[in-house]
């Protein structure tokens, strides 16, 4: 699970809203994309306690991140969830996501590629 999937997310999420004369965004590979909701998953709940992460740790990395009072619907954590951005109308590149099979966010992986695939993006 890296922060970097979701990083490259929103990155391609940015350079999709604005109108650039030297950069074209071909595609995005997303290595364990770190994504995540309220709602805990059936992978979440299956490796809950956990040695190498949890979904203790996982909670705690996303409180530390985002602004004070928000919750894991964030539009930064769950990019398909209730407060996200419409990108369906956006010309956002073609995406890789590898998915591995012991990481407890793996739901949340498949979950992003099937938003991706119903907004009628490449993945």
């Amino acid at each position: 699970m890296l922060s970097s999937g979701n990083l490259a997310h929103h990155v391609a999420l940015k350079a999709c809203e604005h109108e650039f004369s030297r950069l074209n965004l071909i595609g995005e590979v997303e290595l364990q994309p770190f994504f995540g909701g309220e709602e805990r998953t059936e992978s979440e709940i299956k490796l809950v306690g956990t040695l190498l992460i949890s979904v203790n740790r996982t909670d705690w990395m996303w409180k530390a991140f985002l602004p004070q009072g928000c919750n894991r619907d964030h539009q930064v954590v769950n990019v398909f969830g209730p407060n996200s951005v419409d990108i369906s109308h956006l010309p956002f590149p073609p995406t890789l996501v590898f998915i591995s099979r012991f990481d407890p966010l793996q739901d949340w992986q498949r979950k992003y590629v099937e938003g991706l695939k119903k907004c009628g993006k490449t993945v």
